[in-house]
């Protein structure tokens, strides 16, 4: 996965943007957690 790619597309976003990003960031979060790697 490209997550550094995508704190990349971040820096790019409007104020607006951030928010609703935000909610697929909770969601990245939560398949990384239930990764065995952790």
């Amino acid at each position: 996965m490209g997550v550094w790619n995508s704190w990349k597309i971040l820096e790019n976003l409007d104020a607006v943007d951030v928010l609703h990003f935000n909610a697929y960031g909770q969601a990245m979060v939560a398949i990384l957690t239930q990764s065995p790697a952790n």
